[in-house]
């Protein structure tokens, strides 16, 4: 019975390593999600990701690497003049931003739940 409880505590210790190392070794997407205007700061660690060239500005080949830069790559590109910087990208997520607030606009603060009854 010990011989059968320790080969057990040895294969889940054993299969609990695996999975922690696996997630260790998986790389980690920066890469905001399709439609998703992610902090600044966020865009700023995947633009220099995308920016393979290291030119501070990023081709349409480069912003694949950003799946919301690329579908909207047109837009971004203020000056059209075929790259984004990130002033650019800056300016962009900032209007998303401000469109989005407009659509979805904050709900009222909820009630105070510990404050006495209006009388």
């Amino acid at each position: 019975m010990n011989a059968r409880l320790a080969a057990l505590l040895l294969a889940s210790a054993c299969a609990l390593a695996a999975t922690a190392y696996a997630q260790d070794a998986a790389p980690a997407s920066d890469a905001p999600a399709a439609d998703s205007a992610a902090p600044t700061r966020h865009a700023h660690v995947t633009f220099k990701q995308a920016d393979a060239n290291h030119d501070g500005k990023l081709t349409r080949e480069e912003a694949q690497a950003m799946p919301w830069v690329y579908k909207h790559f047109d837009e971004i590109d203020s000056n059209h003049d075929g790259y984004i910087t990130r002033d650019e990208l800056r300016a962009a997520r900032r209007a998303e931003r401000e469109k989005r607030a407009q659509r979805h606009p904050n709900p009222p603060p909820a009630a105070d739940p510990t404050a006495s009854p209006a009388q």
